[in-house]
């Protein structure tokens, strides 16, 4: 550009004068006028550009976006909702399967199993890339960790943190779109959960890690189940399914037991996916597997969820199940003996009453790192989040250990405890605790309780 700058003395002056020390504006606006440049645009019609170029930053955005081609806005509005919902960056191969979806819904039912080839990745990244500078004028790009295009770790993202908030604060936006959004369209929850599945059946392989699976579920969980097809739904995770457990037993029967991923049932209660897991317990299907139990995943998870655990209760999940060398209920426990407000979430609290009314025994012990940072779990992470340190010394057994009911009596206040006792009124874990032990005020009304 500074060649050109003989002919439009002032071009870089101008430039360096409205961006007022705005690099992004800067970068954004070069990045035009190179492109003018590669169009063989004469300085004065470079001059006159810049000057249509808007000075604030979120006005700069919007004058990008309304000059999106009006046969692509449709594609613009989908693309940028894609990125507002999405709970993290999607992988640039899903997005590249989004038009497909759209022209055919069932794509992902019925694609084949098949590995996606060398040429075919490059040919679906070179595609993205130019939907992205066409869709979204370049306020999207595809990034990865390594600057090396690759199947799972290749995402979109915004160019700038300042393009993400100004996506989420600007209401003209939605206006422009709404008006160029198709009102018999598949939602994008359904077309992103379409086009996920897609990409893990043409996966050219798996990593161990099965967080690969998430956008799967994120965008599941944003389903309408009553305004989609519930139908089609259910088919798309059953073809994801079938493709996960095929290699999971692969993994299970290869690798050291510590390494490999969950079954997809496994996840699905992890992460609250009532309707599909319900449709297993209606099919008679077994929920457990020999490393972990359904329930256990779905008591671990960061959201409870109430729906999940009975539906794993009913089907005879056992809160005693053996896990290692702990139980079900006892690693839950712990979970509970380190959030610091428990009695805060509702939904801990109805989990409680479930378990206590299936017979999880309240005798068994847990480790309780609230004594100090230096405690036996100490360096462990908290799976409902970081609780902070207390100076709190339970009773007994060296200041860590403490019986389950212990954890429920001191986290817990009267009305819960007298709520969970009477929704674990046939439960001989609690009778026994009302009938051997004689101390603390709940003790005692357990024992009226369950006489």
């Amino acid at each position: 550009m500074a060649d050109r700058a003989t002919s439009c003395p002032n071009l870089i002056e101008e430039v360096t004068k409205r961006a007022r020390g705005v690099f992004l504006w800067v970068y954004l606006v070069v990045r035009d006028l190179l492109q003018g440049l590669t169009n063989g645009d004469s300085g004065n019609l470079l001059q006159s550009q810049l000057e249509m170029f808007p000075e604030d930053l979120d006005e700069f955005f919007r004058h990008m976006v309304t000059n999106v081609p009006p046969m692509y806005l449709r594609h613009t509005a989908r693309l940028f909702e894609i990125v507002k919902c999405a709970s993290e960056p999607q992988s640039a191969i899903a997005l590249s399967f989004v038009d497909e979806v759209e022209a055919k819904p069932d794509l992902a039912q019925k694609i084949s199993v098949e590995k996606m080839d060398d040429s075919e990745m490059r040919w679906r990244f070179d595609l993205v890339r130019r939907r992205l500078d066409a869709r979204s004028k370049g306020l999207l790009e595809i990034t990865s960790e390594d600057g090396r295009d690759s199947y799972f770790g290749s995402k979109i993202d915004f160019l700038h943190q300042t393009v993400h908030e100004f996506l989420h604060r600007s209401e003209s936006l939605g206006a422009i779109f709404q008006a160029d959004s198709a009102s018999d369209s598949p939602s994008t929850a359904l077309v992103m959960c379409a086009a996920s599945v897609t990409t893990l059946k043409r996966a050219p392989d798996f990593p161990t890690d099965w967080n690969i699976h998430s956008p799967i579920f994120g965008w599941v969980r944003r389903l309408d189940w009553d305004a989609e097809s519930p139908e089609m739904i259910m088919n798309m995770l059953r073809e994801a399914e079938v493709v996960h457990d095929h290699v999971y037993w692969i993994n299970a029967s290869s690798q050291d037991q510590s390494t490999v991923a969950p079954r997809f049932i496994e996840m699905a209660c992890a992460q609250g996916v009532l309707p599909f897991v319900t449709s297993r317990k209606q099919s008679g299907e077994n929920y457990s597997t020999s490393k972990h139990s359904a329930l256990d995943y779905a008591l671990q998870s960061t959201v409870l969820h109430p729906g999940i655990i009975k539906t794993l209760l009913d089907a005879r999940g056992d809160p005693n199940a053996k896990i290692g060398h702990s139980t079900v209920f006892r690693q839950f426990m712990g979970n509970i003996a380190r959030k610091e407000h428990p009695e805060a979430d509702e939904n801990i609290k109805e989990v409680l009453r479930l378990l206590l009314k299936n017979g999880a025994d309240v005798n068994t012990t847990v480790t309780d790192p609230r004594a100090g940072p230096n405690g036996p779990l100490g360096s462990q992470n908290c799976l409902y989040g970081g609780a902070k340190w207390m100076e709190y010394k339970p009773p007994g057994r060296g200041g860590n250990q403490q019986h389950a009911w212990e954890v429920i009596q001191t986290r817990f206040q009267e009305e819960d405890l007298i709520a969970m006792s009477e929704m674990g009124k046939k439960s001989k874990s609690l009778e026994s605790v009302g009938v051997k032990t004689t101390s603390g005020n709940w003790l005692r009304r357990a024992r009226s309780l369950f006489p």
